[in-house]
């Protein structure tokens, strides 16, 4: 009775393999199943995607609402090419998989992509419950198709074996929590906003919420589960008020209105790779962007830079040059009270000399980052139109000014 208790508190994790496997992905898929059993997961392996359709269909018939979850709780596609010829993949690496998953999940349905879905069908075709991952060489360099993956509701996409396995020890570690607690006068659980998943601990649902969600639009008429207050944006609330963070102010972001606000944008270019530049994958599916943010108080423009970069592409750059340094006044979107707004605009290269590997987990930052050839500029999203400004600025020679404009 013990043993059949602990094999129903562990983990369920899907590991999807390629039949034409390269020497790297056979390697990947035998350190994700040797990752996933030494944190405790229970692992299944099947070769393809036909494979890992089949295998869905076979766990099956679970009810609307349950969704994957009731099958796995983790689904790992290891490899870059559409495997079998499968048409459903519709040249997407697993997207057969993916899709079948979405469809378990809705009771049948055919799935919304992402970028077609608004809050309102949100509320109906709620996330999955289920982490899906991506594993692949190109992870970090083809943007279109790790767009494609995330519109066909993966979770993460990466080619860092040691980013995964923190991404599944944190997702095995709250299964387990989830599985074994129940509320006390001391715990209270609380349900995912976006898909439900229910006992989480405060701490555990602030993890959850950007691991898993990053990707997705703040659900309709959605309150915080822990405080109940409405009508917020929900993901900086949870992140700023709750939790780890909630619990030490000084961790939390500030937006106070000021007379001036600071951004710093980054332009980081590969230190090997021609015409290749790093992007940032915005959350809640907006799209790509240059890694940058807001200048925090008392904090220098090239400081942020390199923090911005950090946090949002985990990489640690060098800045080079400045291409831009604008300044200009107007009304705010809350207010009519008068404002204006700095920007700088840097250009800078990774420290590592053979261009860093991009951060692929997802978290409150951004979804992850990728490296993106100038060939590609006009195949992907973007947030705004800065990318395709500067990209072929810099590739074309365009004049960049040294740093000490700044005083640096």
């Amino acid at each position: 009775m013990a043993l059949l208790e602990g094999l129903l508190v562990r983990p369920q994790l899907l590991i999807v393999r390629g039949d034409k496997e390269t020497n790297a992905e056979q390697k990947w898929g035998e350190d994700v199943r040797s990752v996933a059993e030494g944190l405790g997961f229970v692992v299944e392996q099947v070769t393809g995607n036909r494979g890992g359709v089949e295998r869905l269909r076979e766990r099956g018939g679970v009810e609307r609402g349950k969704g994957a979850t009731a099958i796995y709780d983790v689904i790992v596609h290891v490899g870059d090419g559409p495997m079998d010829d499968d048409p459903d993949s519709k040249g997407v690496p697993g997207g057969a998989v993916l899709e079948e998953v979405r469809r378990l999940e809705l009771g049948g349905e055919v799935p919304t992509p992402l970028d077609q879905l608004t809050s309102r069908r949100m509320h109906r075709e709620l996330p999955m419950q289920c982490f899906v991952v991506h594993m692949g060489e190109m992870a970090d360099r083809m943007p279109r198709t790790r767009w494609e993956l995330f519109q066909r509701h993966a979770n993460m996409v990466t080619r860092d074996a040691a980013s995964l396995e923190r991404a599944l020890s944190i997702v095995h570690r709250h299964t387990v929590q989830r599985r074994t607690s129940k509320p006390t006068s001391d715990i209270t659980l609380f349900a995912c906003p976006w898909c439900l998943l229910d006992h989480l601990t405060e701490d555990h649902l602030c993890e959850h919420m950007f691991l898993y969600h990053a990707n997705h639009l703040t659900p309709i008429k959605a309150r915080c589960p822990v405080c109940n207050m409405k009508r917020i944006p929900l993901a900086p609330h949870i992140r700023n008020k709750h939790g780890r963070i909630g619990r030490h102010p000084e961790l939390q972001e500030h937006r106070r209105r000021c007379p001036t606000f600071a951004f710093s944008l980054v332009v980081v270019v590969h230190p090997k790779l021609a015409n290749t530049f790093l992007v940032v994958q915005e959350f809640s599916a907006l799209g790509y962007w240059l890694p940058g943010g807001a200048v925090d108080p008392g904090e220098h423009l090239q400081e942020a830079a390199v923090r911005e970069c950090q946090e949002e592409v985990g990489v640690e750059v060098r800045l080079t040059g400045v291409l831009q340094l604008a300044y200009r006044g107007h009304k705010t979107t809350s207010s009519q009270d008068a404002c204006a707004v700095l920007r700088a605009v840097f250009l800078a290269t990774t420290v590592d000399p053979d261009g860093a590997t991009p951060k692929s987990i997802p978290d409150f930052e951004s979804v992850g980052a990728c490296w993106l050839h100038l060939d590609d500029l006009k195949r992907v999203r973007w947030r705004s139109d800065e990318p395709l400004r500067w990209f072929p600025h810099v590739a074309n020679g365009g004049e960049v000014f040294p740093l000490s404009v700044l005083g640096i």
